[in-house]
């Protein structure tokens, strides 16, 4: 969980992680501008729980779909000034 009060330069990166039911969302992104997520492996029950929460929920299905179905790495951008409450829409890269 990484949770900043206000937008944060800088780029975090998650990948090459196991995850495993913890009873609330495994990853919780909120206020960076880039994130990076990729290679992480989820043992949960997705009908009932969020796996990703924060900046990220919006994207989560999108975000599952490249990341764990087609196994690609994504970065995901928040809009800072102006546009700072849109996303941009993540890309697959490998």
């Amino acid at each position: 969980s990484l949770r900043n009060a206000q937008p944060s330069a800088g780029r975090l990166v998650i990948t090459g992680n196991r995850l495993e039911s913890i009873g609330k969302a495994m990853i919780r992104v909120e206020g960076m501008q880039d994130t990076i997520l990729g290679d992480n492996h989820f043992k949960a029950t997705p009908l009932l729980q969020n796996l990703l929460t924060g900046d990220l929920l919006p994207l989560q299905s999108q975000i599952l779909d490249s990341t764990v179905r087609r196994r690609c790495h994504l970065q995901i951008s928040q809009f800072q000034g102006a546009e700072a409450d849109s996303t941009d829409a993540p890309t697959c890269s490998n």
